[in-house]
C-alpha cells in the first residue's frame, strides 16, 4: 500500500491537460484573471507595500515577475508577494476556509514564469494545487477549523504550493 503522500505525487505526476473537462479549464482561468485583478486592488495597502519593499530590497536571482509592478525577483519572492497583493483585502476565493486564490494562482504564475511553461501547463498545475487543497481540507476538516479560529491556510498552504510548483518544474 502506498502511502498517502505517494498516492498524491502519483495523481500529480499523471494529471494532464487532455484529462481536464472543458468548465475546468475555464474555471483554471476565471481564478488566474480574478487573482491578477485582486493583486491590482490592493497592492497599495500598508502591508502589502511594507512586503514588497523587503523584497525588493533582497539579492537574488530575477527569475519572475512580481504582478502590477514588473520587478523580477527569485520565483518564491515573487509568489509571497504576489500572494500577500491578492490577499491583501481579501477578495480573493477560498475553499473550506483556506485561501486557495491567493497562494496557488501565485505560486502557479511565479512557477510558470521560472520554468518557461505553457498556458496549458499552467493551467494544469493550478488544478493540482486545487484539487489537492480540496482533498486535504476535507480530509482535516478545514472549515471546522476556520469557524473554530484557526487559519487551515497556514496548515495547507506549503502542499497546495508543493503541488503546484511541482508539476511545474520537477515532472
Amino acid at each position: 500500500m502506498k502511502y498517502l503522500s505517494e498516492q498524491i505525487g502519483d495523481y500529480i505526476y499523471q494529471l494532464t491537460y487532455d484529462h481536464l473537462p472543458p468548465e475546468v479549464v475555464q474555471q483554471a482561468k476565471l481564478v488566474t484573471l480574478d487573482a491578477i485583478g485582486d493583486s491590482f486592488s490592493s497592492c497599495d495597502t500598508l502591508w502589502a507595500q511594507a512586503l514588497y519593499k523587503n523584497i525588493q530590497n533582497q539579492a537574488g536571482k530575477n527569475e519572475a515577475s512580481i504582478l502590477v509592478f514588473g520587478d523580477t525577483v527569485p520565483d518564491v519572492n515573487a509568489a509571497f508577494v504576489n500572494a500577500m497583493f491578492i490577499q491583501s483585502m481579501d477578495f480573493n476565493d477560498e475553499l473550506s476556509g483556506i485561501h486557495t486564490g491567493s497562494i496557488i494562482p501565485a505560486t502557479a504564475l511565479s512557477s510558470a514564469e521560472t520554468t518557461g511553461s505553457t498556458g496549458k501547463e499552467l493551467i494544469v498545475s493550478l488544478v493540482a494545487g486545487y484539487d489537492v487543497a480540496g482533498r486535504l481540507a476535507d480530509a482535516i476538516d478545514a472549515q471546522s477549523l476556520f469557524e473554530q479560529g484557526y487559519q487551515p491556510s497556514g496548515v495547507l498552504g506549503s502542499f497546495m504550493a508543493s503541488a503546484v510548483s511541482s508539476k511545474l518544474k520537477y515532472l
